[in-house]
C-alpha cells in the first residue's frame, strides 16, 4: 500500500506541475545546480554545499503540500476513510516527499560532476561525493517531515509554508548563532574544537557524525509525527 502511495503522490505531482512544468523544473535544476554553479565556483567542496541545503527546502514544501494541500483540494478525507493504515500513509507521503526534493539534486549532481571533468576542473573526492549524497537524503528526509508537522494544524497551505518558513529561519540562523554564544561564554575553545573536526571538509568523520545526528532526529520526528496522524484519524471518526 505504501509504494501504491507513493506513485499517487508521483502522479499528483507530474499532474500538477504539467509537462511543460516538468521539463521546465528539470531544466531549472539541472541548468542552475549542474552546469551554472561548477562554472562559477572553482572550489569543488563550496560547489557541494547548495546540495546539502536545498533539499531541506524543497522536501518541506513538498511536504507540506502532503497534507495541507490534500486537505485544500478536499482529498485528505478521502485517504483517511480508506483501507490505507496510517503508518502506510505516513511513510508513502514522507519517501516521495524526501525523494521529490533530493532526486531532482542527484540528477544534478551527476551533470555537475561530469560538467567539471569535460571542463578539466578540479573534481571532489569520492569520499566527498557519498559524504554529501548521504547529507542531502538526510536534509531531504528531514525537510518533509518537519513540513508534515508543521501543516498538520496549520489552517491553509500558505499558513503553513509561513510557519515552516519561520522555523526554517530559526534553525538556519539560530543554530550559528547558539553555537557562537555557547563558544564565547561557556566553552571558548568550542569554535577552535569544530574548526579541528572538520578540518578535513567533507572528509571529516564529524560531517558522517552530523548527519547521523539529523537522522536520528529524522526517526524522532517520524515517531512523533505517527502518533499524531494516529489522532488525526481518531478525530476523523473514520477508523
Amino acid at each position: 500500500m505504501t509504494g501504491v502511495l507513493f506513485m499517487r503522490e508521483a502522479l499528483a505531482f507530474i499532474r500538477s506541475l504539467g509537462r511543460g512544468g516538468f521539463i521546465r523544473l528539470i531544466v531549472v535544476y539541472v541548468g542552475i545546480l549542474g552546469l551554472y554553479l561548477p562554472s562559477a565556483i572553482e572550489n569543488p567542496n563550496l560547489a557541494l554545499i547548495p546540495f546539502v541545503f536545498i533539499p531541506l527546502y524543497m522536501s518541506g514544501l513538498m511536504g507540506i503540500d502532503s497534507i495541507a494541500g490534500e486537505r485544500e483540494r478536499g482529498t485528505l478525507e478521502t485517504l483517511l476513510s480508506s483501507p490505507l493504515k496510517p503508518l502506510s500513509l505516513l511513510t508513502g507521503k514522507i519517501l516521495f516527499s524526501a525523494f521529490a526534493g533530493t532526486g531532482f539534486l542527484i540528477l544534478s549532481l551527476g551533470v555537475s560532476i561530469l560538467f567539471r571533468s569535460v571542463r578539466g576542473m578540479a573534481l571532489p573526492t569520492p569520499h566527498s561525493v557519498m559524504s554529501v549524497l548521504f547529507l542531502c537524503l538526510v536534509s531531504g528526509g528531514f525537510g518533509a517531515a518537519l513540513g508534515m508537522h508543521v501543516s498538520l494544524k496549520a489552517r491553509s497551505s500558505r499558513s503553513a509554508q509561513q510557519w515552516f518558513a519561520a522555523v526554517m529561519v530559526v534553525f538556519s540562523v539560530g543554530a550559528g548563532a547558539f553555537l557562537k554564544l555557547l563558544g564565547d561564554l561557556l566553552f571558548p575553545g568550542l569554535m577552535g574544537f569544530l574548526e579541528t573536526v572538520f578540518s578535513r571538509g567533507w572528509e571529516s568523520p564529524a560531517v558522517s557524525a552530523v548527519g547521523g545526528c539529523v537522522l536520528l532526529l529524522v526517526c524522532l520526528l517520524v515517531v512523533w509525527l505517527a502518533v499524531r496522524m494516529r489522532s488525526l484519524w481518531k478525530l476523523n471518526l473514520f477508523r
